[in-house]
């Protein structure tokens, strides 16, 4: 077995989320299942990427990775449109870092 088919076994297909809820809960509103396709595409895009670190002409490799990350950026977009940015990562400096400290305020 190549070792790039390996790595696609182990990542597989992204898990469906469970349509029914424990113990006769409210059932799964979208929101959760939006949030674990997230998590579960940003766990196999960081496999992926580190995959082709040690693989970069693997081409099967680079095209999971594309997939995915198309993917990925459009529940992103989905995701952002209803509760905002998902990452601070645009942020050039934290606002709290301007404010006083414990220490400097005044009594």
């Amino acid at each position: 077995m190549r070792e790039s088919e390996r790595i696609y076994r182990m990542l597989g297909e992204l898990a469906p989320a469970k349509e029914e809820a424990p113990n006769g809960g409210c059932g799964d509103t979208g929101e959760e299942t939006l949030e674990k396709e997230l998590k579960q595409l940003t766990f196999v895009l960081i496999e992926l990427k580190l995959f082709l670190d040690t693989h970069p002409s693997d081409q099967e490799a680079i095209a999971c990775y594309q997939s995915r990350k198309e993917k990925y950026d459009q529940l992103v977009k989905v995701w952002e449109a209803k509760h905002g940015k998902i990452s601070g990562e645009e942020m050039k400096r934290w606002s709290w870092v301007d404010l006083p400290w414990p220490w400097q305020k005044e009594e």
